[in-house]
Protein backbone atom coordinates (compact mmCIF):
# COMPACT_ATOMS: atom_id res chain seq x y z
CA UNK A 1 0.00 0.00 0.00
CA UNK A 2 0.81 3.54 -1.16
CA UNK A 3 1.90 6.24 1.66
CA UNK A 4 -1.02 8.12 2.39
CA UNK A 5 -0.79 11.63 2.76
CA UNK A 6 -2.96 12.59 5.84
CA UNK A 7 -6.00 14.27 5.04
CA UNK A 8 -5.22 14.60 0.95
CA UNK A 9 -6.89 17.20 -0.62
CA UNK A 10 -8.80 15.41 -3.36
CA UNK A 11 -8.59 11.79 -4.23
CA UNK A 12 -6.78 12.09 -7.00
CA UNK A 13 -3.50 12.91 -3.88
CA UNK A 14 -4.65 10.10 -1.66
CA UNK A 15 -2.58 6.89 -1.68
CA UNK A 16 -5.68 4.79 -1.38
CA UNK A 17 -6.71 5.99 -5.43
CA UNK A 18 -5.90 2.59 -6.82
CA UNK A 19 -7.51 0.64 -4.31
CA UNK A 20 -10.81 2.23 -4.12
CA UNK A 21 -11.20 4.18 -7.04
CA UNK A 22 -12.20 7.39 -5.72
CA UNK A 23 -15.17 8.42 -3.99
CA UNK A 24 -18.39 8.81 -5.92
CA UNK A 25 -18.36 13.30 -6.85
CA UNK A 26 -14.81 13.88 -4.89
CA UNK A 27 -12.06 13.32 -7.24
CA UNK A 28 -11.18 17.16 -7.40
CA UNK A 29 -13.27 18.70 -4.77
CA UNK A 30 -12.18 16.79 -1.86
CA UNK A 31 -11.53 12.89 -0.38
CA UNK A 32 -13.57 10.64 1.93
CA UNK A 33 -11.57 12.06 4.64
CA UNK A 34 -12.84 16.11 4.52
CA UNK A 35 -15.19 15.64 7.28
CA UNK A 36 -12.89 13.40 9.84
CA UNK A 37 -13.04 14.61 13.23
CA UNK A 38 -16.01 16.25 12.84
CA UNK A 39 -18.57 14.48 12.05
CA UNK A 40 -17.23 10.87 14.00
CA UNK A 41 -16.13 13.06 16.82
CA UNK A 42 -12.17 11.90 16.45
CA UNK A 43 -10.28 8.93 16.10
CA UNK A 44 -11.21 7.87 19.57
CA UNK A 45 -14.47 7.81 19.03
CA UNK A 46 -15.66 6.28 15.59
CA UNK A 47 -15.44 2.89 14.79
CA UNK A 48 -14.70 3.28 11.03
CA UNK A 49 -11.48 1.71 9.22
CA UNK A 50 -9.91 4.78 8.93
CA UNK A 51 -6.51 5.81 8.13
CA UNK A 52 -6.08 8.35 10.97
CA UNK A 53 -6.71 5.44 13.59
CA UNK A 54 -3.91 3.70 15.83
CA UNK A 55 -5.79 0.22 14.50
CA UNK A 56 -5.80 1.27 11.08
CA UNK A 57 -2.97 -0.89 9.88
CA UNK A 58 -4.04 -3.68 12.28
CA UNK A 59 -7.94 -4.20 10.97
CA UNK A 60 -6.17 -4.23 7.69
CA UNK A 61 -3.95 -7.13 7.78
CA UNK A 62 -7.17 -8.52 9.91
CA UNK A 63 -8.35 -8.96 5.67
CA UNK A 64 -5.19 -9.38 3.93
CA UNK A 65 -5.33 -5.56 2.32
CA UNK A 66 -7.96 -3.73 0.74
CA UNK A 67 -7.41 -5.01 -2.53
CA UNK A 68 -9.44 -7.58 -3.95
CA UNK A 69 -8.22 -10.75 -3.11
CA UNK A 70 -8.45 -14.40 -5.27
CA UNK A 71 -11.77 -15.86 -3.79
CA UNK A 72 -12.59 -18.53 -6.01
CA UNK A 73 -16.23 -20.27 -5.68
CA UNK A 74 -16.09 -23.97 -7.25
CA UNK A 75 -18.20 -25.08 -9.83
CA UNK A 76 -20.03 -28.40 -9.40
CA UNK A 77 -23.49 -27.02 -7.67
CA UNK A 78 -26.85 -26.28 -9.37
CA UNK A 79 -29.82 -25.15 -7.54
CA UNK A 80 -33.32 -23.94 -8.68
CA UNK A 81 -34.61 -21.44 -6.29
CA UNK A 82 -38.58 -20.48 -7.41
CA UNK A 83 -40.33 -17.31 -7.46
CA UNK A 84 -41.16 -16.60 -4.14
CA UNK A 85 -39.58 -18.24 -0.98
CA UNK A 86 -40.97 -16.37 2.22
CA UNK A 87 -38.95 -16.28 5.28
CA UNK A 88 -39.78 -17.94 9.04
CA UNK A 89 -38.68 -16.33 11.28
CA UNK A 90 -39.42 -19.54 14.46
CA UNK A 91 -41.37 -21.99 15.01
CA UNK A 92 -43.28 -21.23 17.78
CA UNK A 93 -47.23 -20.23 17.57
CA UNK A 94 -47.49 -22.85 14.78
CA UNK A 95 -49.02 -26.57 15.33
CA UNK A 96 -48.16 -28.00 12.01
CA UNK A 97 -44.87 -27.93 9.55
CA UNK A 98 -45.30 -25.52 7.05
CA UNK A 99 -45.92 -27.35 3.79
CA UNK A 100 -44.36 -25.35 1.23
CA UNK A 101 -41.29 -26.79 -1.08
CA UNK A 102 -38.55 -23.73 -0.27
CA UNK A 103 -38.26 -21.76 3.04
CA UNK A 104 -35.74 -18.71 3.81
CA UNK A 105 -34.18 -18.30 7.29
CA UNK A 106 -32.29 -15.18 8.78
CA UNK A 107 -28.95 -16.21 10.00
CA UNK A 108 -30.34 -13.94 12.66
CA UNK A 109 -32.61 -16.58 13.96
CA UNK A 110 -30.12 -19.81 13.06
CA UNK A 111 -26.97 -18.97 15.01
CA UNK A 112 -26.44 -17.31 18.41
CA UNK A 113 -24.66 -18.04 21.70
CA UNK A 114 -25.58 -21.21 23.62
CA UNK A 115 -24.09 -21.06 26.72
CA UNK A 116 -20.47 -20.10 26.26
CA UNK A 117 -20.59 -20.86 22.85
CA UNK A 118 -21.62 -19.61 19.30
CA UNK A 119 -23.54 -21.68 17.39
CA UNK A 120 -26.48 -22.94 15.16
CA UNK A 121 -29.46 -23.53 17.13
CA UNK A 122 -29.69 -27.34 15.59
CA UNK A 123 -26.84 -29.83 14.55
CA UNK A 124 -28.21 -31.58 11.50
CA UNK A 125 -30.54 -30.80 8.55
CA UNK A 126 -33.88 -32.53 10.27
CA UNK A 127 -33.23 -30.60 13.63
CA UNK A 128 -33.10 -26.97 11.81
CA UNK A 129 -36.48 -27.80 10.13
CA UNK A 130 -37.61 -29.47 13.22
CA UNK A 131 -36.69 -26.01 15.02
CA UNK A 132 -38.47 -23.90 12.72
CA UNK A 133 -41.52 -26.56 12.11
CA UNK A 134 -40.90 -27.08 8.23
CA UNK A 135 -41.28 -29.65 6.14
CA UNK A 136 -38.58 -32.93 6.42
CA UNK A 137 -37.75 -32.25 2.66
CA UNK A 138 -38.10 -28.48 2.34
CA UNK A 139 -35.59 -26.40 0.97
CA UNK A 140 -34.16 -23.93 3.16
CA UNK A 141 -32.30 -20.99 1.84
CA UNK A 142 -30.03 -19.04 4.83
CA UNK A 143 -30.30 -14.98 4.36
CA UNK A 144 -27.11 -12.93 5.75
CA UNK A 145 -29.25 -10.05 5.96
CA UNK A 146 -29.08 -8.84 9.32
CA UNK A 147 -28.66 -6.30 11.68
CA UNK A 148 -24.88 -5.21 11.78
CA UNK A 149 -24.05 -6.24 15.45
CA UNK A 150 -25.49 -9.81 14.48
CA UNK A 151 -23.09 -9.88 11.48
CA UNK A 152 -20.35 -8.37 13.72
CA UNK A 153 -21.16 -11.42 15.85
CA UNK A 154 -20.59 -13.73 13.25
CA UNK A 155 -17.56 -12.44 12.14
CA UNK A 156 -15.89 -12.58 15.32
CA UNK A 157 -17.00 -16.03 16.19
CA UNK A 158 -17.40 -17.52 12.91
CA UNK A 159 -13.31 -19.26 13.00
CA UNK A 160 -13.88 -20.29 16.79
CA UNK A 161 -16.86 -22.08 16.58
CA UNK A 162 -16.42 -23.57 13.39
CA UNK A 163 -19.81 -21.78 11.80
CA UNK A 164 -19.47 -22.69 8.71
CA UNK A 165 -18.77 -26.25 8.87
CA UNK A 166 -22.47 -26.27 11.31
CA UNK A 167 -23.89 -24.31 8.45
CA UNK A 168 -22.93 -27.83 6.24
CA UNK A 169 -24.70 -30.47 8.29
CA UNK A 170 -28.00 -27.93 8.07
CA UNK A 171 -28.28 -29.37 4.81
CA UNK A 172 -28.79 -25.87 3.06
CA UNK A 173 -30.00 -25.37 -0.88
CA UNK A 174 -27.87 -22.16 -0.73
CA UNK A 175 -26.41 -19.20 1.63
CA UNK A 176 -26.26 -15.47 0.85
CA UNK A 177 -22.70 -13.79 1.75
CA UNK A 178 -23.03 -11.64 4.76
CA UNK A 179 -23.89 -7.97 3.55
CA UNK A 180 -21.71 -6.18 5.90
CA UNK A 181 -22.41 -2.40 5.45
CA UNK A 182 -21.33 0.27 3.23
CA UNK A 183 -22.09 3.94 4.00
CA UNK A 184 -21.65 7.23 1.96
CA UNK A 185 -20.84 9.02 4.74
CA UNK A 186 -17.53 6.84 6.43
CA UNK A 187 -14.27 6.76 5.02
CA UNK A 188 -13.79 4.85 1.55
CA UNK A 189 -11.13 2.42 3.78
CA UNK A 190 -14.42 1.23 5.58
CA UNK A 191 -16.37 0.19 2.59
CA UNK A 192 -13.65 -1.57 1.12
CA UNK A 193 -12.63 -3.28 4.43
CA UNK A 194 -16.32 -4.81 4.68
CA UNK A 195 -16.08 -5.79 0.70
CA UNK A 196 -13.11 -8.23 1.48
CA UNK A 197 -14.46 -9.24 4.65
CA UNK A 198 -17.48 -10.27 1.96
CA UNK A 199 -15.08 -12.28 -0.12
CA UNK A 200 -13.79 -14.06 2.59
CA UNK A 201 -16.73 -15.09 4.08
CA UNK A 202 -17.66 -16.27 0.84
CA UNK A 203 -14.80 -18.28 0.14
CA UNK A 204 -14.76 -20.03 3.76
CA UNK A 205 -18.61 -20.81 2.75
CA UNK A 206 -17.45 -22.40 -0.39
CA UNK A 207 -14.80 -24.49 0.92
CA UNK A 208 -17.50 -25.86 3.16
CA UNK A 209 -19.39 -26.86 0.37
CA UNK A 210 -22.03 -24.65 0.18
CA UNK A 211 -23.64 -22.78 -2.25
CA UNK A 212 -22.98 -19.65 -2.37
CA UNK A 213 -25.07 -16.82 -3.59
CA UNK A 214 -22.60 -13.21 -3.42
CA UNK A 215 -24.31 -10.47 -2.07
CA UNK A 216 -23.94 -7.27 -4.22
CA UNK A 217 -22.62 -4.27 -2.13
CA UNK A 218 -22.96 -0.87 -4.26
CA UNK A 219 -22.42 2.69 -3.22
CA UNK A 220 -21.03 4.06 -6.56
CA UNK A 221 -19.81 2.89 -10.30
CA UNK A 222 -16.10 1.45 -8.76
CA UNK A 223 -18.35 -0.86 -7.17
CA UNK A 224 -19.88 -1.96 -10.20
CA UNK A 225 -16.96 -2.30 -12.04
CA UNK A 226 -15.77 -4.73 -9.48
CA UNK A 227 -18.63 -7.10 -9.13
CA UNK A 228 -18.05 -6.79 -13.08
CA UNK A 229 -14.43 -8.35 -12.90
CA UNK A 230 -15.91 -10.78 -10.18
CA UNK A 231 -18.88 -12.36 -11.97
CA UNK A 232 -16.67 -12.54 -15.61
CA UNK A 233 -13.93 -14.65 -13.59
CA UNK A 234 -16.61 -17.03 -12.17
CA UNK A 235 -18.57 -17.76 -15.45
CA UNK A 236 -20.73 -20.16 -13.62
CA UNK A 237 -22.37 -17.98 -11.16
CA UNK A 238 -25.91 -16.57 -11.89
CA UNK A 239 -27.63 -16.38 -8.60
CA UNK A 240 -26.74 -12.91 -6.97
CA UNK A 241 -28.43 -11.17 -3.74
CA UNK A 242 -29.59 -7.92 -3.20
CA UNK A 243 -31.28 -6.37 -0.41
CA UNK A 244 -34.06 -3.45 -0.81
CA UNK A 245 -34.93 -3.22 3.27
CA UNK A 246 -32.98 -0.26 4.14
CA UNK A 247 -31.80 2.58 1.92
CA UNK A 248 -33.17 1.09 -1.48
CA UNK A 249 -36.44 0.70 -0.13
CA UNK A 250 -37.17 4.57 -1.79
CA UNK A 251 -38.54 4.59 -5.14
CA UNK A 252 -35.75 6.44 -6.42
CA UNK A 253 -32.92 4.77 -5.01
CA UNK A 254 -34.19 1.46 -6.03
CA UNK A 255 -34.64 1.95 -9.44
CA UNK A 256 -31.33 3.47 -9.36
CA UNK A 257 -30.04 0.22 -8.29
CA UNK A 258 -31.80 -2.49 -10.56
CA UNK A 259 -30.67 0.03 -13.56
CA UNK A 260 -27.30 -0.74 -12.14
CA UNK A 261 -27.71 -3.74 -11.85
CA UNK A 262 -29.39 -4.49 -15.31
CA UNK A 263 -26.09 -2.66 -16.33
CA UNK A 264 -24.14 -5.04 -14.50
CA UNK A 265 -25.83 -8.04 -16.21
CA UNK A 266 -25.23 -6.53 -19.57
CA UNK A 267 -21.60 -5.79 -19.18
CA UNK A 268 -20.85 -9.58 -18.11
CA UNK A 269 -22.36 -10.52 -20.80
CA UNK A 270 -24.86 -13.66 -19.25
CA UNK A 271 -28.28 -13.71 -17.68
CA UNK A 272 -28.13 -13.30 -13.91
CA UNK A 273 -31.08 -15.04 -11.45
CA UNK A 274 -31.28 -11.68 -8.70
CA UNK A 275 -32.32 -12.86 -4.65
CA UNK A 276 -34.00 -10.07 -3.80
CA UNK A 277 -34.65 -9.32 -0.17
CA UNK A 278 -37.24 -7.00 0.66
CA UNK A 279 -37.95 -5.88 -2.49
CA UNK A 280 -41.61 -7.00 -3.79
CA UNK A 281 -42.53 -3.65 -4.26
CA UNK A 282 -40.15 -3.41 -7.18
CA UNK A 283 -41.17 -6.66 -8.66
CA UNK A 284 -42.92 -5.17 -11.97
CA UNK A 285 -39.71 -2.68 -12.96
CA UNK A 286 -37.00 -6.13 -11.93
CA UNK A 287 -38.96 -8.35 -14.33
CA UNK A 288 -38.04 -5.56 -17.22
CA UNK A 289 -34.37 -6.52 -17.31
CA UNK A 290 -34.51 -10.48 -15.30
CA UNK A 291 -35.90 -13.31 -16.82
CA UNK A 292 -35.37 -15.42 -13.29
CA UNK A 293 -36.15 -14.13 -10.22
CA UNK A 294 -36.26 -14.54 -6.71
CA UNK A 295 -37.93 -12.67 -3.82
CA UNK A 296 -37.36 -13.46 0.10
CA UNK A 297 -39.41 -11.68 3.17
CA UNK A 298 -40.88 -12.50 6.19
CA UNK A 299 -44.24 -9.86 5.61
CA UNK A 300 -46.55 -12.94 5.28
CA UNK A 301 -44.99 -14.35 8.09
CA UNK A 302 -45.31 -11.89 10.59
CA UNK A 303 -48.68 -10.47 9.66
CA UNK A 304 -49.80 -14.26 10.26
CA UNK A 305 -48.14 -14.10 13.77
CA UNK A 306 -49.94 -10.61 14.54
CA UNK A 307 -53.32 -12.58 13.08
CA UNK A 308 -53.27 -10.15 9.91
CA UNK A 309 -54.34 -11.89 6.73
CA UNK A 310 -54.04 -10.53 2.91
CA UNK A 311 -56.91 -8.20 1.63
CA UNK A 312 -55.30 -6.53 -1.39
CA UNK A 313 -51.96 -5.88 -2.61
CA UNK A 314 -49.74 -3.98 -0.02
CA UNK A 315 -53.31 -3.98 2.40
CA UNK A 316 -53.32 -6.84 5.41
CA UNK A 317 -56.02 -6.54 7.74
CA UNK A 318 -57.32 -7.69 10.86
CA UNK A 319 -58.31 -11.10 10.68
CA UNK A 320 -61.03 -13.22 12.75
CA UNK A 321 -59.14 -16.16 12.04
CA UNK A 322 -56.74 -17.65 14.63
CA UNK A 323 -54.83 -20.53 13.37
CA UNK A 324 -51.98 -19.28 12.54
CA UNK A 325 -50.70 -21.92 10.35
CA UNK A 326 -54.02 -21.43 8.24
CA UNK A 327 -53.51 -17.67 8.17
CA UNK A 328 -49.54 -18.45 7.25
CA UNK A 329 -50.28 -20.54 4.35
CA UNK A 330 -53.30 -17.84 3.18
CA UNK A 331 -50.60 -15.43 3.27
CA UNK A 332 -48.15 -17.09 1.85
CA UNK A 333 -50.51 -17.91 -1.22
CA UNK A 334 -51.58 -14.49 -1.32
CA UNK A 335 -48.48 -12.54 -1.36
CA UNK A 336 -46.75 -14.94 -4.06
CA UNK A 337 -49.95 -14.86 -6.46
CA UNK A 338 -49.47 -10.70 -6.18
CA UNK A 339 -45.59 -11.17 -7.07
CA UNK A 340 -46.03 -13.21 -9.89
CA UNK A 341 -48.95 -11.02 -10.91
CA UNK A 342 -46.34 -7.85 -11.45
CA UNK A 343 -43.65 -10.18 -12.55
CA UNK A 344 -45.93 -10.61 -15.66
CA UNK A 345 -47.00 -6.93 -15.72
CA UNK A 346 -43.18 -6.39 -15.87
CA UNK A 347 -42.44 -9.22 -18.21
CA UNK A 348 -45.32 -7.15 -20.57
CA UNK A 349 -43.61 -3.62 -20.50
CA UNK A 350 -46.61 -2.88 -18.47
CA UNK A 351 -44.59 -0.90 -15.73
CA UNK A 352 -46.44 2.11 -14.13
CA UNK A 353 -45.32 2.35 -10.94
CA UNK A 354 -46.59 5.29 -8.61
CA UNK A 355 -44.08 7.02 -6.48
CA UNK A 356 -44.13 6.26 -2.99
CA UNK A 357 -44.70 8.75 -0.24
CA UNK A 358 -42.00 10.58 0.96
CA UNK A 359 -39.90 9.38 -1.58
CA UNK A 360 -37.12 12.05 -2.78
CA UNK A 361 -37.76 13.49 -6.13
CA UNK A 362 -35.36 12.41 -8.82
CA UNK A 363 -32.57 15.14 -9.96
CA UNK A 364 -32.58 16.22 -13.27
CA UNK A 365 -29.40 15.65 -14.69
CA UNK A 366 -27.97 11.96 -14.53
CA UNK A 367 -24.57 13.18 -13.74
CA UNK A 368 -22.71 11.14 -10.58
CA UNK A 369 -22.94 14.67 -8.69
CA UNK A 370 -26.35 14.75 -9.27
CA UNK A 371 -27.37 11.55 -8.89
CA UNK A 372 -25.73 11.47 -5.20
CA UNK A 373 -28.58 10.58 -2.55
CA UNK A 374 -28.83 12.25 0.69
CA UNK A 375 -26.86 10.91 3.74
CA UNK A 376 -26.41 8.73 4.96
CA UNK A 377 -27.88 5.87 4.06
CA UNK A 378 -26.99 2.01 4.10
CA UNK A 379 -26.84 0.02 0.94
Amino acid sequence: MKHLPIFAASCATCGLLPECGGQRGQQTIGGCFVGCGAACGGPEKCDWVCPLKADFVDRVREVGGLSTGSTLIPTGQTVNLPRYIPMIRHGSSRAMPLDVAAVALSIEDVVKHRGQSYSAIATSASGIREQFALRHDAQVVLVSVARDRVLERFWAYRRKWFVPRQFKDLGLTAITVPNFSSFLDAPRPHSLWNRRRMEIVASEFAANGLFVVPHLNSLQEDDWRHWQVFLGAHDHLTYVAKEFQTGLRLRDRGDRAIADLARLQDRVGRALHPVIVGGAAFAAELARHFTALTFVDSQPFMKAIKRRRAAAPGRWERSELTNVDQLLALNIQAHEAHIAREIARGSAGQVTTPRRRGSPRRPNSSSWANRLPQLPYRR
